[in-house]
This record gives structure tokens, C-alpha cells and sequence, in this order.
């Protein structure tokens, strides 16, 4: 992957990775019953959609170019689809088409700040960070 220059790069990536596990690990546990909290059965679509946009939006932060964040996309596309289906060999969970069309969404999203000037924000606020020295 082509990242834009830091002078972190495996700070950064790190914490992408780390945010993959967290979604994989929230993916194959048995679901919270967020439910008995008052929170609305929507929820989990909800979820769905920010976990997938955070870490679209993570991957457009340090991409560089158009092409590495499309290999990020596929990859994020992807995960999101593998989840669902291992999901479905759970005991406790099951595979919706809705929750793949929430994690699309969320992706998409998510790398469309690659975009606007948001997209380069954590690059921005390091540089700043390191010139302030």
C-alpha cells in the first residue's frame, strides 16, 4: 500500500490492523443484547455501518493514492463479506444480506473522505504535531 509520507507509518498501520481485529472479534461473539439497554433493535445495522465506515475511513487517512485505497476498499468489501459468512457457522450469530449492505455502505462511506480535505487530516495534524518541536 502506497501511504501518504509519515513519520509513523507503522503507528498508523498498526492501529488499522487493530481496528480489523476488533471487528472480527465483534463479528464471531455471541451478539450484545443491546436491546435489554433501550437501545433500538435498528442498532445493529447502525453498528455495522460505523465499524465498516471507521475503518474505510481509517484506510483513506493513510492511503496515498486512488489505487491503494481501492485495493483498501476490496479488502474492507471483502472482510465484511467473510464475516458474514463466518458468521453463519456460528452458533449465536447468523449471516444477513442487510448487515453486508450496512458494512458496503459504511466502506463506502467511509472511503469517500479520501475526497475532501478529511481524508488527509491525520497527516495534516502529524505534521503540525512534529513541527511544533
Amino acid at each position: 500500500m502506497s501511504l501518504r509520507p509519515f513519520r509513523r507509518p507503522l503507528l498508523w498501520r498498526s492501529i488499522g490492523w487493530l481496528i480489523v481485529a476488533g471487528i472480527v472479534v465483534l463479528s464471531l461473539m455471541p451478539p450484545l443484547q443491546l436491546e435489554s439497554l433501550g437501545a433500538p433493535s435498528w442498532n445493529d445495522k447502525l453498528g455495522h455501518f460505523i465499524a465498516y465506515f471507521v475503518l474505510s475511513a481509517w484506510y483513506a487517512q493513510l492511503c496515498a493514492s486512488r489505487r491503494s485505497l481501492q485495493i483498501r476498499v476490496v479488502f474492507c468489501l471483502l472482510l465484511g463479506l467473510a464475516m458474514e459468512g463466518l458468521q453463519s457457522l456460528t452458533d449465536t450469530r447468523s449471516a444477513d444480506w442487510r448487515d453486508v449492505l450496512a458494512n458496503t455502505a459504511g466502506v463506502l462511506g467511509g472511503a469517500a473522505l479520501w475526497f475532501t480535505p478529511v481524508g488527509s487530516a491525520l497527516q495534516r495534524w502529524e505534521q503540525l504535531r512534529f513541527a511544533a518541536r
